[in-house]
């Protein structure tokens, strides 16, 4: 029996994470066991639960973009940063904060999936949309 991906969501926003934890536990190889809605929330979660990949917003309470950078620093490298926002400079600065991975929150079910199985196995991605110089 293969072992499911575990995932950590952090999102403000309820719908939007209710959407995304819809699409990763359809999918039969991940699971997510916990949703945050700070950042805060997320650093107490993935220091417990020990989850393998971390689905996180960059804008939301407590600052995604440090705790994506925090993650790091502790040596938790499987993270995948989601925003609405295709600004360059916030690609860059999550990317050098220590995210593996970037998906835009437009990005369709199979980009998510994708991006979630490329970086469990440390892979980089960046999302469908992201601009080719990174």
């Amino acid at each position: 029996m293969n072992k499911k991906i575990k995932v950590i969501i952090a999102d403000d926003h309820v719908f939007y994470r209710d959407g995304l934890c819809s699409t990763i536990n359809a999918d039969m190889g991940m699971q997510v066991i916990a949703e945050a809605r700070d950042a805060t929330q997320l650093l107490k979660m993935v220091r417990s639960l020990e989850p393998d990949v971390v689905v996180t917003d960059l804008r939301m309470p407590g600052d995604g973009i440090k705790a994506i950078q925090q993650l790091s620093e502790e040596g938790f490298l499987r993270i995948i940063a989601i925003s609405s926002f295709e600004n360059d400079d916030l690609i860059i600065e999550a990317l050098e904060a220590g995210a593996l991975g970037y998906v835009m929150k437009n990005a369709n079910r199979g980009e998510i999936e994708e991006a979630i199985k490329l970086v469990f196995d440390f892979i980089p991605y960046y999302s469908q949309s992201t601009p080719p110089d990174y």
